[in-house]
């Protein structure tokens, strides 16, 4: 097996990986390499948290402690599995008199 990778290694010049490797950093260097593309912002959404809720795990990952107000801002990806859990947007809230 030992000599197999070998064979492979000399028998085409370069390794593929150092091939790769360098690709990438190309791609890097003239800025088009699709891991430093900048996503568009998504649009911000304020959500009310029922009673009793201390903490949040997004469906982006992100990790929220609720507030005393229990408003919380997230995307709107992170907001729509949450409304359906009983969370309640802010812009559907009454205001306070």
């Amino acid at each position: 097996m030992v000599w197999a990778f070998t064979e492979l290694m000399i028998e085409g010049g370069e390794p593929a990986i150092i091939q790769w490797l360098r690709q990438e950093n190309e791609a890097a260097q003239r800025g088009d390499h699709p891991l430093l593309r900048a996503a568009p912002p998504s649009p911000q959404v304020k959500m009310l948290a029922p009673l009793g809720v201390s903490h949040a795990y997004l469906m982006s990952g992100r990790a929220v402690a609720i507030p005393a107000d229990r408003l919380v801002e997230m995307s709107e990806d992170d907001a729509k599995p949450l409304e359906r859990a009983g969370w309640l947007r802010a812009a559907t809230l009454l205001p306070a008199f």
